[in-house]
């Protein structure tokens, strides 16, 4: 089975813990070319673009994102 791998354009929905019930639809808009090494792993940094916004939203509020690859 080949794995799918995350690419721009990818559609994504952020959920957030402090506001049950809420999902917010959007996309993955930039991938960092160059992993860095954390706590063992190398990781990515993506930018994700939101569709829309929602007014209970605060800085630094804990959000969790699916990425759903298309290829």
């Amino acid at each position: 089975m080949q794995e799918k791998k995350v690419q721009i354009g990818d559609p994504v929905i952020l959920t957030f813990d402090g506001i049950p019930g809420l999902e917010i639809p959007g996309k993955v808009k930039f991938i960092r070319p160059y992993g860095e090494k954390k706590r063992g792993d190398i990781t990515y940094t993506v930018t994700i673009a939101p569709d829309r916004w929602d007014e209970r939203l605060r800085w630094n509020i804990t959000a969790q994102i699916a990425i759903a690859p298309l290829r």
